[in-house]
């Protein structure tokens, strides 16, 4: 019975010891944030339902790899 444990752990290290496929540097990154809000806290007691801080704000901040385009702008990188 104890070897269960131990034949998932050794799994689990084999699978994040794997070699890195492709070349991080090739992917041009993308971001976007989107604004939403969570619906079951109440962010500020008091206020309506119609209130922008009734419930509580969330910004989600996503990175992906992109495509570039012809009208997109450089990140400045500071070297």
């Amino acid at each position: 019975m104890q070897k269960i444990p131990g034949a998932i752990a050794l799994m689990f290290l084999l699978g994040c010891t794997g070699k890195k496929s492709g070349n991080p540097e090739a992917f041009i990154p993308g971001f976007k944030t989107i604004h939403t809000s969570d619906t079951t806290r109440i962010y500020k007691h008091g206020t309506s339902v119609t209130d922008q801080l009734h419930y509580r704000p969330l910004d989600l901040d996503i990175w992906y790899p992109a495509d570039s385009s012809t009208n997109d702008t450089d990140l400045p990188v500071d070297q």
